[in-house]
């Protein structure tokens, strides 16, 4: 899973596709960082989707609150 990532990132790279090179950056920054604190060279696949899963939450919650926000300053 890992590798499939690292190829995605230099594809995007290659493509110059700027939002997907930051968001498979910040997958593998944090699949490395749960490496190291589980202290394992390589994560299984189901622990990689586990981060995946969480990662996208966080996105979504982020996405709802920038648009809560907008709409407050609409109503101001």
């Amino acid at each position: 899973m890992k590798a499939k990532l690292k190829d995605a990132l230099k594809d995007a790279m290659k493509a110059r596709a700027q939002v997907r090179v930051e968001t498979i950056r910040a997958l593998l920054s944090e699949i490395q960082y749960d490496e190291i604190q589980k202290k394992v060279e390589d994560l299984s696949e189901a622990d990689v989707l586990v981060i995946l899963r969480r990662e996208l939450n966080r996105r979504r919650e982020e996405a709802e609150f920038a648009e809560k926000a907008q709409r407050a300053e609409h109503s101001a």
